[in-house]
């Protein structure tokens, strides 16, 4: 260990920076890959393809590690809109799917009845595999609201009649509503 002389300490200028930022910044670090009036561009290292161009104006301070580094450190204001440049080749793109865009979404954007009749069947029983499932989350809601009431030692009529009324889609709150279920 070194020992200092407490008369040369002084801040660090990006800790500084930030502490006068009121935590309304950003640390960016990387290699400045291009810049012009409006836009820095830093690439995380530098073999990358892909950068982040952030414009001047977001820019609250740069600094640089030592004298001889390329590296650089941007305090960047939290809500400044940045563009991120990412290269591939065209078959990475959209492009390389035979109807040139990705399935994702597709059941989506289009009626079931003009598509292929297996990808609607397929659609129509994912939906269904979706509708079990929130309704057997449903029930499990219900069971563990049972299950904390038996633990926790609350009247055992109570938690019944709140058991039958969570099953039924009814608020137990409802006292015109015997045992969950409509007159």
């Amino acid at each position: 260990m070194e020992p200092i002389d407490l008369a040369k300490l002084a801040p660090d200028h990006l800790t500084k920076a930030i502490a006068e930022s009121d935590g309304q910044t950003v640390t960016v670090s990387g290699y400045v890959r291009s810049t012009d009036k409006a836009t820095i561009s830093i690439c995380m290292n530098r073999t990358s393809r892909s950068y982040t161009e952030y414009p001047r104006s977001s820019v609250v301070a740069a600094f640089r590690d030592d004298e001889e580094s390329t590296k650089v450190t941007l305090l960047v204001a939290s809500d400044a809109e940045v563009r991120i440049v990412r290269h591939a080749r065209a078959s990475e793109s959209y492009g390389a799917w035979a109807c040139g865009y990705p399935d994702i979404g597709v059941q989506e954007a289009r009626p079931l009845g003009s598509i292929h009749p297996a990808l609607a069947a397929l659609a129509a029983e994912m939906r269904a595999v979706k509708d079990f499932l929130k309704k057997s989350s449903d029930r499990l809601k219900c069971d563990l609201k049972r299950h904390d009431n038996i633990i926790e030692g609350k009247d055992p009529e109570k938690t019944a009649l709140e058991y039958r009324n969570c099953l039924s889609g009814f608020p137990p709150e409802d006292p015109n509503i015997p045992f969950g279920r409509p007159l």
